[in-house]
């Protein structure tokens, strides 16, 4: 019950019972004033905005959502009703919906005192027992895990992220739009035209070719050369293997590998790649520009190189 407004049809203030006041929500907010003892209908009832409340004073904005000010008594009854406008507040406030596009201007949190917190995100057009991921804070780590659609996971986790900084995939990784996985070999198709040479020619047939393989990590080129029994001519300087991918050499560099021409027994060769260059030279020996002995069938190599591409 209250004190009316003076005068009672726009007093925009308004006295409850001493202790009452506290009882109310924290401003603002729409309350309703109708008779004690009646029940509140839209023509025995205004509903006023409450703008601040001084111990069990308020002050009051009179006729609001379309009601009529309407002369308040002594004794007549104010209440904290739930009104339209409570329900467009939490339409036009920036409440999350689930109707409209979520846009959050601060710090989004979920908390839990358990040792797992876990997100969920459903993808209803996927087929049944692919909609579902989880999102885990256990233990300090983040993890991703892939679920069926009652929740229960598929993995442990696709992603793990530790709280010390590393990352842990459980099955491959992909970088930089490549179809291959990271640290992954891959064979390159036979092609005589891959091994040439700086005058003469050398010749590497499908037979002669047991390996050909590479393998890319981000800008870091590693390929694998195994012939045996391959054939020169014409007494070059350099045997030249062309690598597979895209990219060019970065710099000068000069790496050991192995090779058998004919006589003797294996020895160490220095193969070279120049900067922008597409062709590892392989050098029997860079220091005197040694010639490859002619062959026939009797040329082998052994080769495990890193390249720096651009």
């Amino acid at each position: 019950m209250l004190i009316a407004p003076s005068p009672p049809t726009t007093g925009t203030t308004l006295t409850v019972q001493s202790g009452n006041g506290a009882l109310f929500p924290t401003p603002p907010f729409n309350a309703t004033v109708c008779p004690l003892g009646a029940i509140a209908t839209a023509t025995n009832s205004e509903i006023v905005r409450v703008t601040s409340v001084g111990t069990d004073t308020l002050t009051i904005v009179r006729a609001q959502e379309g009601s009529t000010a309407r002369t308040i008594l002594v004794g007549d009854l104010i209440a904290a009703t739930v009104t339209a406008k409570a329900f467009t507040d939490i339409e036009t406030t920036p409440y999350a919906r689930t109707d409209l596009t979520n846009v959050f201007a601060g710090v989004q949190e979920i908390s839990g005192p358990t040792a797992a917190v876990i997100q969920r995100w459903r993808d209803t057009s996927q087929p049944s027992g692919s909609r579902l991921w989880n999102l885990l804070h256990v233990g300090g780590d983040l993890y991703t895990q892939p679920a069926n659609d009652d929740g229960s996971a598929v993995l442990s986790h696709a992603l793990r992220c530790r709280r010390s900084g590393s990352i842990e995939a459980f099955a491959d990784i992909f970088e930089k739009q490549r179809a291959t996985a990271l640290g992954h070999w891959i064979d390159v198709p036979y092609s005589a035209a891959n091994f040439t040479t700086n005058v003469g020619t050398w010749t590497v047939e499908a037979a002669d070719l047991a390996t050909h393989a590479y393998c890319l990590i981000g800008k870091t080129l590693l390929v694998s050369v195994y012939i045996n029994g391959s054939s020169v001519a014409g007494s070059p300087t350099e045997l030249r293997v062309a690598w597979p991918p895209p990219g060019q050499g970065r710099s000068y560099q000069q790496q050991p590998f192995f090779f058998f021409d004919g006589s003797g027994s294996y020895q160490v060769g220095a193969a070279q790649t120049v900067p922008a260059g597409t062709t590892v030279a392989l050098l029997k020996d860079p220091g005197a520009a040694g010639t490859w002995t002619t062959t026939t069938n009797g040329t082998h190599i052994r080769a495990t190189l890193t390249i720096s591409l651009l």
